[in-house]
This record gives C-alpha cells, structure tokens and sequence, in this order.
C-alpha cells in the first residue's frame, strides 16, 4: 500500500476484488434470434404512414388521381410556376422525367400543362433555376415514414436539389419494413435494373445551431408525397 496515495489504493483494491467475481453476459445470442423481428408487426401501416410523416415534417396529400393532380398544379403555382412557355433567364423552372411510351397515364396529366417550363435528366441535372422535382417512388415505408426512389424514377439529383420535392406514389406501394419494400423490388425483377437507391425520410433539416430546427438545410425544404388511393 501507497501511504502517499490512499484514495488510489483504494480504488486499485476495489477493482481486483472485482475481477474476482463471476458474472453473468447480459444477454447471449441463440439461432431462434436472426428469425425474431426486432419491432412488434404494424397493426394499420396507413395509420402509421400517416403518423409518421407528420412527426418527419413530410407532407402527405392522398386521395383520387383528379384530386392529385388539382393539388400537384397548385403546388407548382406556390412555388411560383405558371403552366405554358416559361423559359425566361429569370423564371422558375420544374425537374422532372418526361412521359414515355408506355408510362403510366397519370404521369402525362400531372406534366402536360408544364412542358414548356420543365426539364428532365435528358438536359443535365438542376440548378437553381428549378423551384420543384418530380419523382415517382419505388415504395413507400410506413415505420419510419420513408420513401424510396431511385435512378429510373426521376435521376440522382432530382431530389436533392430543387426546394420543393414531389414524390407520387400509389397506395399499393406501401410496405411496413423496409425489408417487405426491397423483397418487392427483387421479387418484380426491378432492383437490378437500378443503379442507385435513396431512402428519404422528411425534408432536409438541422438543428446543429442552437438547437434550432432548420428545415431546407442541405436539400429540399418541402417533401410532398401524393399518394393515389
């Protein structure tokens, strides 16, 4: 024993006499554990959808494929586009995929009044110049409030960029997991084909300064969902 330093001989002593004590791991793993879900199953995903993306600041507006559209047209009029010819150095412009052949319908009705002020990934990726995006989801997540797009649905910048996101989804793509999602996506042959993936959860924000909720920060300020029951 140190006399000059009892406080550390003390401590020195309680921790052999720990060392000396058996214990027991708190938990063990056993093979029933990788086939145990690791949160209780979601009784209604829609509810959950619902909760979540309110609590993650996303914006969902669901409802019949006319009303969607109404509500897609004013969302461009609030970020300041006007349908028609806009292409004016100073004029705001719209991101999104042109209609194929073979394209879903809808996606014709959402875009046809804005053609001449829209671009797409054919033109390069947006700039400052594009107040808003389209895109179209791959799935939605309804425990976490995500949604899922990739490369096929509107190009790797289109939901960075422009500080208004759009994602148009249909009520059949919503999963519970994340896990249910990709399994549909391999099962339907589409995962392959994509080159990248992004899950998006709420619209960009920080609270680094002063504990501020900052929306807008790194991407998109706004993230609207219109999902088609």
């Amino acid at each position: 024993m140190n006399p000059d330093n009892p406080a550390r001989e003390r401590i020195l002593r309680h921790l052999q006499a720990a060392l000396q004590m058996p214990t027991q791991p708190a938990w063990t793993h056993s093979p029933g554990d990788a086939a145990r879900p690791a949160f209780a199953p979601l009784t209604d995903i829609r509810k959950r959808f619902r909760e979540e993306c309110a609590a993650n600041c996303t914006e969902l507006i669901a409802g019949r494929r006319e009303e969607l559209v109404r509500a897609f047209h004013q969302l461009l009029r609030d970020a300041g586009l006007e349908p028609g010819e806009n292409s004016g150095p100073g004029a705001p412009r719209l991101y999104a995929q042109k209609p194929a052949a073979g394209e879903p319908a809808f996606l014709d009705e959402l875009l046809r009044p804005w053609i001449g002020c829209s671009d797409g990934p054919d033109s390069g990726p947006p700039d400052d110049r594009h107040a808003a995006s389209l895109t179209l989801a791959e799935a939605l997540i309804a425990r976490t409030g995500s949604v899922l797009i990739s490369t096929a649905q509107g190009g790797r910048a289109a939901s960075v960029l422009p500080p208004l996101h759009v994602v148009y989804a249909r009520a059949e793509q919503l999963a519970g997991e994340l896990e249910e999602a990709l399994t549909q996506l391999q099962l339907h042959g589409a995962a392959p084909a994509r080159s990248m993936f992004s899950l998006i959860t709420g619209p960009s924000r920080t609270a680094d300064i002063e504990k501020m909720l900052v929306l807008g920060a790194h991407g998109p300020k706004r993230l609207v969902i219109l999902l088609e029951e």
